[in-house]
């Protein structure tokens, strides 16, 4: 029997918390103080889980990202070809992202955004991996694949044409990428 010393429910309410100052007010809006009063907990405990607002809201959005992939990882499942899983992943990825409130204050680029601090990428490419995780024994260079995936849903989603369907950006994809990937595919 697990004992819940109660971070695990102050976790997942500061998370909760820190998502929805974001929806509503975008990063700027996120402090260890407004999401410890929305999370109805103090700031020490903040500090004690997370550490610091980078590791708080980066925690948060890779939470989101995670759990409310559903429908992402239903249909990359369906994908057996790699190649095609890692277009997939980029553009339901895409798509997931700017219809998400959370997500969509990404593409802001006031104060306090995490894309813009120092290392985002290198806190991005362990959520991309796991993705990956389904096919990367499919690829000689799995971290590669994890990188180019991670920068160029980075690109699209901030830079992309926003009208693009994703029908199309599957096959904007589909034209660039797949030369580059089969390389990567293990015989």
């Amino acid at each position: 029997m697990v004992i819940d010393n109660g971070d695990v429910r102050s976790r997942g309410k500061i998370i909760d918390a820190t998502l929805e100052l974001i929806a509503e007010d975008g990063f700027e809006g996120v402090t260890i103080a407004a999401a410890a009063h929305r999370a109805g907990v103090s700031r020490q405990t903040v500090h004690s889980i997370f550490g610091n607002r980078e590791t708080m809201v980066s925690e948060a959005m890779a939470h989101l990202t995670r759990t409310t992939t559903d429908d992402l990882r239903a249909v990359i499942a369906q994908t057996e070809d790699p190649v095609e899983f890692v277009i997939e992943l980029i553009a339901a990825g895409v798509g997931f992202a700017r219809t998400t409130p959370a997500i969509a204050a990404l593409v802001g680029v006031g104060g306090g955004n995490p894309l813009f601090d120092p290392g985002a990428l290198d806190r991005a490419k362990p959520v991309t991996l796991e993705f990956l995780g389904p096919v990367a024994d499919r690829f000689t260079e799995i971290d590669e694949v994890a990188a180019v995936a991670t920068h160029l849903s980075l690109t699209l989603f901030l830079f992309g044409d926003a009208d693009q369907t994703t029908d199309d950006l599957r096959e904007f994809l589909r034209r660039w990428l797949s030369p580059a990937l089969s390389q990567l595919v293990r015989g």
